[in-house]
């Protein structure tokens, strides 16, 4: 059956035929709910509500906060030159103060599953404890290695993506949606990266990582969670042989675990055009260490502590 909805609010000035199916009032419930969240978010958060345009204007917003988590071109192989020895997507999010514990509790519970998937080779939730730039206000990052761009591409565009990002359920997108504006200031910005070279430890670690998003369901979020890790983020304006070696060197060090050379697969938005990221059983691993005592590079360098580590199985 087909009829007109009659108009009841001054931004509607016309009738619209509907048809009604149980899908469409799912849909269009949930659509009213997503208005009405933004509206009381707006509430809680500034102290002022929202009036019925600047909710509409707000609605696709909380939408992108949504699916703005990971964005990427659809280019399946890597035509950069030289071939790339794996590929790394990145989001940055800017967490609310005081924000940082929920936020942790939402990639603890969230549902994930990377390690099943082909390609996938480590993944963690980073917790910046120094910042590259004071103008930088992105404190946590999500970091997820890849062997190619390719494996990246087939996990985005299949419903490993879909389940990650709220599954199925309408309730559980909205969920996310709600969580994610709650915690965060506007949607996550991504960074990609071409690894030019990768260096493991001499010796293999002895604690192997099985965490990951979901891995800790019943964590409350009263606080933080204990660091598994330690990251170095040092940030160059392009690559060049110096980054190659260094990366080489610190094979040996005691507590190093891996590092990489990254060159950016995107026109970089910050002046980093290439990085060399090192990882460590510990932050006393990585200052006892020859990086650790080194003069900042030209682009700063970002420390983070690792949290829901996950590793590929072996």
């Amino acid at each position: 059956q087909v009829r007109p909805i009659p108009s009841n609010s001054s931004r509607c000035s016309a009738t619209m035929p509907v048809r009604r199916s149980p899908g469409l009032t799912v849909v269009l419930a949930s659509c009213g709910l997503a208005l009405l969240v933004g509206s009381q978010l707006s509430f809680v958060l500034t102290g002022t509500p929202q009036s019925e345009s600047q909710r509409l204007r707000r609605a696709p917003a909380l939408l992108a906060t949504a699916t703005a988590e990971v964005a990427a071109t659809d280019a399946e192989q890597d035509t950069s030159a030289g071939a790339s020895k794996s590929y790394i997507a990145m989001n940055r999010f800017m967490v609310r103060d005081g924000q940082g514990p929920a936020f942790e509790q939402r990639w603890a519970q969230r549902k994930s599953s990377l390690k099943e998937l082909e390609g996938f080779e480590w993944f963690a939730l980073l917790r910046r404890v120094q910042s590259p730039d004071p103008s930088d206000e992105y404190t946590y990052s999500s970091f997820t290695w890849w062997a190619n761009k390719k494996n990246f591409n087939s996990w985005r565009k299949g419903p490993a993506f879909k389940e990650a990002h709220g599954g199925g359920d309408i309730f559980s997108f909205l969920g996310m949606i709600i969580n994610g504006f709650l915690t965060s200031k506007g949607p996550p910005k991504p960074c990609f990266w071409r690894g030019a070279q990768v260096d493991l430890a001499s010796v293999a670690p002895a604690v192997r990582f099985e965490g990951g998003p979901g891995s800790k369901p019943d964590f409350d979020g009263s606080s933080v969670m204990e660091p598994e890790i330690f990251v170095s983020f040092r940030r160059f304006g392009e690559d060049d042989a110096s980054l190659k070696a260094d990366s080489a060197q610190l094979a040996g060090a005691e507590g190093f675990r891996w590092s990489q050379v990254l060159n950016r697969d995107q026109e970089p938005d910050d002046g980093a055009g290439a990085a060399l990221i090192s990882v460590w059983d510990s932050r006393q691993a990585y200052e006892a260490s020859a990086l650790g005592q080194a003069d900042s590079p030209p682009r700063g360098e970002a420390l983070y502590e690792g949290v829901l580590v996950l590793e590929k199985k072996a």
